[in-house]
C-alpha cells in the first residue's frame, strides 16, 4: 500500500474514533452547537420555501389572467387579406321585406329623330316555328395552333374546365327540379335585357327580343328594355308597333348606390353592372329571365322556367370559367362570411354562378331580400380602389348573396349541357357556332355570324 493510502485510513480512523466519543459522551457545548446550526439551516429553508410559495402564486395569477384574455380562435394555414378601414360589410341577416322601389320618372328627353330600319320591324314580327326533333353532330372548334408554353397553358386551361364542367353536371343533377309533364306559368313570364351603351347594344337587345320570340312567340309576355335616355325616340318608335317591348331608361330609374365609374381589372365600368343589378330588382314579372345580349337562344326552354309541379326560386348555370377573373371557389372572396373552418370549407365548395342567364322569382320577398344584398354586396366590394381590385366582377357579390339565403331560396342549376358555356381562362368561349352545337338550349357566348341570334332550326335551314 502506498503511504497516501495510509494516511488516508489512520484519518479515517481518527475520525471515527472521535465521532464515537462524541456520541457516547456529548458535552453542553457540542449539543448547543448543533442545535444553532440546525436552527438557522431551518429557518433558511423556510425562508426559501415562502419566497418560492410566492413566486408559484404570482405564475397561476399570470396563467389565469392569460387564459382569460387569449383569442380562442385557431391558427390559420391562410390568412384573410384585410378589408379597408371605410369599407363596412352589409349584415348577413336578410333585410326587411320591402316592396321593391318604384322608378322615379322625370321629363321625357328631346332627342333627334332616328330612322328604324325595316329589317327590325321584319325580323321583330316573325314568328318561329316549332323546334325540330332531329339534331345537328357535334361541331367542335379546333384547339388554337400555339406552340411552347402557351400551348400548355391551354392544355392544362382545357383539362380544368373539363373537370368543372362534370362538376357542374354532378351538382345540377341533383338540385334541377323534376320537369312538369305541361309546363303551366307562374304568373306573368317576361324577360329582362340591358343595353348600355351606344346604339350597337340596343338593336344586340332587339336581336335577342327577335330569336326568343322566333323559337317561343307565345311564352313571354313582354321584353323590358333598359336603355340609355338617348335612344328613347328610337325605341318608342319600335315598341309602338311592337307592343310586347317594354322600354325602360336609366336616367329616369331611381339612382343606384354610389359605385366607381371603372376599375382596371372589370370587365364592365361597375356603374354598368350596379345599374343591371338595379333594374332586375325592379322587374314588373312573376318570373324573370335575364338574358345578356351574347345569350343565343336554339330552341323552346319553357321546360327549365319554374312551373307548379316543378318550382323554384332562382335557376342558375355555374360559371365554368371566368376569362377576367371572379371568385370561383376561393374560400375567402367575400364580405360576411364568419372567420370559421366549417364556414369556409361549405363557401369553398360553393361555385362562382353565371348572371347571363337567370331565371328569378322577382315577387317573391325571399328572392327580393337576396336580390338586395346583391346589390349591398357588389355596392361595397366596387365603391374604393383597393377593395375594387379584388372583386372582377358582380358574380362574386352574387354566389355570396346566394350561399346566405340558401335557407330561404331554393335554387335550381342547369345542366350545362342544356344551358351551354363551355371554353377556358386562356381562350374563353369556344362555342363559335353557337347553336349549331348539339343539345343546347342556351349558348352563351360570342357567337360568329351567321349564326348569331339563330335558332337551331334557322341555323339548319328549316
Amino acid at each position: 500500500m502506498s503511504g497516501k493510502t495510509v494516511l488516508a485510513l489512520a484519518l479515517l480512523v481518527v475520525f471515527a474514533l472521535l465521532w464515537i466519543n462524541l456520541s457516547a459522551h456529548p458535552t453542553d457545548d457540542v449539543i448547543r452547537v448543533l442545535k444553532e446550526e440546525s436552527e438557522e439551516e431551518r429557518a433558511e429553508l423556510n425562508r426559501r420555501i415562502a419566497e418560492l410559495s410566492g413566486k408559484l402564486e404570482n405564475l397561476d395569477k399570470d396563467l389565469a389572467h392569460a387564459k382569460t384574455t387569449a383569442g380562442t380562435r385557431p391558427p390559420q394555414k391562410r390568412k384573410p387579406p384585410a378589408r379597408p378601414a371605410q369599407q363596412r360589410a352589409p349584415s348577413t341577416a336578410p333585410p326587411e321585406q320591402t316592396k321593391p322601389p318604384k322608378p322615379f320618372l322625370k321629363p321625357p328627353m328631346t332627342v333627334p329623330k332616328q330612322k328604324i330600319p325595316k329589317r327590325v320591324l321584319r325580323d321583330l314580327d316573325r314568328d318561329g316555328a316549332a323546334e325540330a326533333a332531329t339534331r345537328l353532330p357535334v361541331n367542335i372548334a379546333p384547339a388554337p395552333r400555339w406552340g411552347g408554353s402557351k400551348a400548355k397553358a391551354a392544355e392544362l386551361a382545357n383539362k380544368e374546365a373539363l373537370e368543372t364542367k362534370k362538376a357542374a353536371d354532378r351538382t345540377a343533377q341533383q338540385l334541377a327540379a323534376k320537369p312538369a309533364p305541361a309546363w303551366t306559368p307562374l304568373g306573368t313570364v317576361g324577360v329582362i335585357l340591358n343595353a348600355q351603351g351606344s346604339l350597337r347594344y340596343v338593336e344586340q337587345a332587339l336581336a335577342v327580343v327577335r330569336n326568343v320570340r322566333n323559337v317561343m312567340p307565345k311564352t313571354m309576355s313582354s321584353f323590358t328594355i333598359w336603355a340609355s335616355a338617348t335612344h328613347r325616340e328610337y325605341l318608342e318608335a319600335i315598341a309602338a308597333e311592337k307592343k310586347f317591348i317594354k322600354p325602360q331608361y336609366y336616367e329616369e330609374a331611381q339612382s343606384p348606390p354610389t359605385v366607381l365609374s371603372s376599375c382596371p381589372k372589370m370587365a364592365a365600368p361597375p356603374t354598368a353592372l350596379v345599374k343591371k343589378i338595379a333594374a332586375i330588382l325592379m322587374s314588373p314579372y312573376d318570373t324573370t329571365v335575364v338574358l345578356d345580349n351574347d345569350a343565343h337562344v336554339c330552341g323552346p326552354f319553357d321546360h327549365l322556367l319554374p312551373s307548379k309541379n316543378a318550382n323554384y326560386d332562382v335557376g342558375t348555370a355555374v360559371a365554368p370559367f371566368s376569362r377576367w377573373g371572379g371568385s370561383g371557389q376561393d374560400p375567402y372572396m367575400n364580405l360576411t362570411l364568419p372567420d370559421k373552418p366549417a364556414a369556409r370549407k361549405a363557401f369553398q365548395a360553393f361555385q362562382e354562378r353565371s348572371v347571363g342567364v337567370l331565371v328569378l322569382r322577382t315577387k317573391k320577398p325571399a328572392v327580393q331580400q337576396f336580390l338586395r344584398q346583391w346589390l349591398e354586396l357588389f355596392t361595397a366590394q366596387t365603391n374604393n380602389t383597393k377593395s375594387c381590385a379584388r372583386y372582377y366582377h358582380d358574380q362574386a357579390a352574387f354566389r355570396e348573396a346566394l350561399f346566405n339565403h340558401q335557407s330561404v331560396v331554393h335554387e335550381t342549376m342547369f345542366p350545362s349541357s342544356k344551358v351551354c358555356r363551355e371554353g377556358n381562362t386562356v381562350s374563353g368561349c369556344i362555342l363559335k357556332k353557337g347553336c349549331a352545337t348539339d343539345g343546347c338550349d342556351i349558348v352563351h357566348c360570342k357567337v360568329k355570324q351567321p349564326h348569331a341570334h339563330k335558332s337551331r332550326l334557322e341555323i339548319r335551314g328549316g
